[in-house]
């Protein structure tokens, strides 16, 4: 399960161009991108409001992250 680590806040404002994979504990893994976030839930501000709010399609667990890699899509050269 996703623990907060002080130091871990990066801002979604920061990432809106790009995309996370967030992998559950049951084992599934999905791609959200960050724009798509700030449309619907404009509430969150960092990355680790968003996964300690996150629900996984498959098993249907909250807040069962157990890691994340970040895909710098708008980001190039």
């Amino acid at each position: 399960m996703f623990r907060y680590k002080p130091g871990y806040a990066m801002r979604l404002a920061l990432m809106k161009d790009d995309m996370v994979w967030i992998y559950c504990a049951c084992g599934y893994s999905a791609p959200v991108y960050v724009r798509d976030v700030l449309v619907t839930h404009p509430h969150l501000e960092t990355l680790c409001d968003l996964l300690v709010r996150t629900r996984c399609t498959a098993c249907g667990v909250k807040a069962a992250v157990q890691g994340v890699t970040c895909s710098w899509v708008g980001r190039h050269g």
